[in-house]
């Protein structure tokens, strides 16, 4: 007997001024064993995401500007 995974998935990732904000993505696990009848599992996932950007100088431009 063969255990056999299949794994599908796609992908959207939204940008704004050329940097990632969010994104989906979207996967479709299926399990069959060969030979078995019926044995076939299917599984979805959907995952959202955010991504934030916050930027601090490094501490050496307050030394410098004062």
């Amino acid at each position: 007997m063969q255990k056999v995974i299949m794994i599908q998935g796609t992908g959207k990732l939204w940008l704004q001024n050329n940097l990632p904000t969010k994104g989906e993505i979207e996967i479709t696990r299926t399990t069959s064993y060969e030979g078995l009848e019926e044995s076939t599992t299917t599984s979805n996932a959907r995952i959202e995401f955010e991504i934030a950007y916050t930027y601090q100088p490094p501490e050496w431009v307050a030394e410098v500007t004062g």
